[in-house]
């Protein structure tokens, strides 16, 4: 993604224009009729959180495994046995396990290991709710000059991207395959790489 778009969103975006354009994709997907018009506006929604997590030089991965380690960080279960009716707040995980997913698939094989019995409805819900979150923090960041930790954000972004992997086992769609697909010849409008259409639409 950063060698599509890297360029172009350092120098034309702002953080306000990168969780504008997020927040749209999403509520695209939410509108849209099609599995396939679903997973598009989804991807691209990822992409501009990407953008984000590159701009503050977090490191996903190593978030997403601290967070994750083959099992839910709420209940402590796999799979998940969290009770909807209760505030959730997390655990401390224990460990690591050594056994450490390398790829987007193997992220996205846990993700269902853990989160058997997702509704479409709740997740929906749990997106949005995290997304405004995330974009919360990110504000409070910049206003407060970094007082606001940077760990915090690194949680909130390893869950929603956790979610966004559970909603793609939703959907039945390959996280990895589709992302190939969309952005396989570079930018999924102009299809350069960098992108030079400068604009996200």
């Amino acid at each position: 993604m950063h060698s599509i778009y890297g360029i172009q969103d350092d120098r034309l975006y702002d953080l306000e224009d990168h969780f504008y354009y997020e927040r749209k994709f999403l509520l695209r997907y939410l509108d849209a009729k099609t599995k396939e018009a679903k997973i598009n506006n989804i991807l691209i929604c990822l992409a501009w959180s990407l953008g984000v997590i590159n701009r503050f030089h977090l490191d996903l991965e190593s978030e997403l495994f601290k967070r994750y380690p083959y099992k839910c960080p709420f209940c402590l279960g796999l799979p998940c046995f969290c009770d909807e009716n209760k505030l959730k707040k997390t655990q401390k995980v224990g460990r690591p396990t050594s056994i450490k997913p390398k790829t987007i698939d193997e992220w996205q094989k846990l993700a269902k290991k853990i989160y058997i019995n997702d509704e479409i409805d709740k997740l929906n819900f749990e997106i949005l709710k995290t997304q405004d979150r995330l974009h919360y923090l990110f504000r409070s960041f910049r206003r407060t000059l970094g007082k606001t930790k940077v760990k915090e954000i690194g949680h909130l972004a390893a869950d929603y991207f956790m979610l966004l992997l559970r909603l793609s086992n939703i959907l039945n769609k390959d996280l990895t395959k589709e992302f190939n697909r969309l952005f396989d010849k570079g930018c999924h409008v102009c299809h350069k790489i960098p992108c030079q259409c400068y604009y996200f639409e």
